[in-house]
């Protein structure tokens, strides 16, 4: 994945009351940035929106591939301090169809609840559809 992509990310269960996160990431070589927001459908509403930056690693063993994301949600979208993490994300895409359409895949992430605890969600479907870039 050398030229530049745009991919939207879904991660979590399809169920009543389950924690949904959200990323919008633009790829460019190894360096991944993008927002992203955790939401779930209780009472109150719970939204942690998120400033994303990471890498992302292609590793291939025989006839399979995968692409390993790993990610860094912030508070603001600064690199300056004060900028506290509020999210973790790693997600492994099977990369059979990058680029080709929507492909499914698992993640693991952990955000700062409004409350100031680390939740975490451990082997969540992902399903990423990816953006057609515009013509050069």
């Amino acid at each position: 994945m050398d030229h530049p992509r745009i991919g939207i990310f879904t991660i979590g269960k399809r169920m009543p009351g389950a924690p949904i996160a959200t990323f919008r990431l633009v790829f460019s070589g190894s360096h991944v940035t993008g927002s992203g927001e955790v939401t779930q459908a209780t009472n109150p509403p719970l939204r942690v929106e998120t400033y994303v930056v990471g890498t992302s690693t292609e590793i291939v063993w025989g006839a399979d591939a995968q692409l390993i994301i790993a990610l860094t949600g912030h508070k603001y979208p600064t690199v300056m301090p004060p900028d506290p993490v509020n999210a973790t994300c790693t997600i492994a895409l099977d990369t059979e169809n990058v680029g080709k359409g929507p492909v499914k895949s698992v993640a693991s992430l952990a955000y700062l609840d409004p409350n100031g605890s680390w939740k975490e969600l451990r082997d969540q479907p992902a399903a990423v559809t990816w953006l057609p870039l515009p013509e050069q």
